[in-house]
């Protein structure tokens, strides 16, 4: 026949591949994974080299490794976004913990930050690594490089509003698009 299906002896009503005129094409949860052509491209790429996370985090400004349905994954990228960032999504890189690949990936993960337990995210500044959940979000909230990093801003605090009334002799606080703000900018440019 045309179409038929054929499954493995391990294969999951979540993974299967179709035969169709002697084309296998690999499905995952019905979505095409693997072409006939994209499998035999991915057969023989060539497999994660010896520094491909060293490489990948040296080559970056921020990374931050993830993998999918991860809670504190999707609540750091939340609250990045929530603070402000928009390049936050670029940052990521997803691992699959299916992948043939994921297991040399952890080894080498486990080599450069010399901890054999560890839970996801983990973020890496500028080559270095940050840490876990908890570190990235402590850096997050505070200024460092890792929120300069995201395209933000050191946050604003009670005390950096206080010491900086307290260095200058006026200090006048304004709101983006207020037109009383501009005119009181205008006034006081005027007088120097």
């Amino acid at each position: 026949p045309p179409h038929t299906q054929a499954f493995s002896p391990s294969a999951t009503p979540r993974a299967m591949a179709v035969v169709a005129r002697g084309n296998i094409g690999h499905f995952r949860n019905g979505h095409l994974v693997a072409s006939p052509a994209t499998a035999a491209a991915a057969r023989d790429a060539p497999r994660v080299g010896p520094s491909a996370v060293k490489d990948l985090v040296a080559g970056r400004d921020l990374v931050i490794l993830s993998l999918p349905n991860c809670v504190q994954c999707d609540k750091l990228k939340e609250e990045a976004q929530a603070a402000g960032s928009t390049r936050v999504a670029e940052c990521y890189v997803k691992w699959d913990k299916a992948s043939e690949d994921y297991a040399e990936l952890r080894r080498q993960l486990v080599e450069i930050t010399g901890q054999d337990k560890f839970t996801y995210p983990q973020a890496f500044v500028g080559g270095q690594h940050l840490g876990g959940f908890a570190e990235a979000t402590a850096a997050l909230r505070a200024a460092t490089p890792f929120r300069a990093a995201l395209g933000l801003s050191a946050p604003v605090s009670p005390t950096a509003v206080r010491e900086l009334v307290a260095s200058r002799p006026v200090v006048a606080l304004s709101l983006p698009n207020c037109v009383q703000c501009e005119q009181l900018r205008g006034l006081l440019g005027a007088e120097g």
